[in-house]
């Protein structure tokens, strides 16, 4: 019976040190990366825009969720989470600032106010997925990625 439980440990020792040398994984690695490439990067992200009628005037108030928007690889679903909501101010503007590790995002314009704010107004989203970086360092830090102009016209519900 000892003979069987030595046995079993071997076997699991040699199962772990044969995942660790296939995988190239090197449990000693100071700099947390994989063959030199860095496992995680993340960015200051910011995106601006404007909310306006077909008239082009300014719509304030209006709500702005913005969430980080991944992909189901198995089905293709959006996956949405972390979302956040903010305003548009009296010109229109909106402005969303995060700290993370994502580089998509979904903005989804909800007008809740019904008719006032020069009307009652469908809603409508956009993704983001590109982005103007600067200012990262060559590691980690990929600086502040800046997608502006992300804009809406918002057409009026019939």
């Amino acid at each position: 019976m000892n003979f069987f439980k030595k046995k079993n440990i071997l076997a699991v020792l040699f199962t772990v040190l044969t995942g660790f040398f296939l995988t190239g994984c090197d449990v000693f690695d100071d700099e947390n990366t994989h063959g030199g490439d860095p496992i995680t990067y993340y960015a200051d992200y910011i995106i601006k825009g404007t909310v306006n009628t077909t008239l082009k005037e300014p719509i304030k108030d209006i709500r702005v969720i913005i969430s980080e928007l991944y992909t189901n690889t198995l089905t293709g679903d959006d996956i949405l989470i972390n979302p956040d909501t903010l305003y548009t101010n009296s010109v229109g503007e909106y402005s969303f600032t995060r700290k993370g590790f994502t580089n998509a995002f979904r903005v989804l314009v909800v007008d809740i106010d019904g008719m006032l704010n020069k009307g009652d107004f469908r809603s409508d989203s956009l993704n983001v997925s590109t982005f103007v970086f600067a200012d990262g360092d060559s590691a980690y830090y990929l600086g502040t990625a800046t997608a502006a102009g992300r804009n809406f016209i918002l057409k009026e519900k019939e």
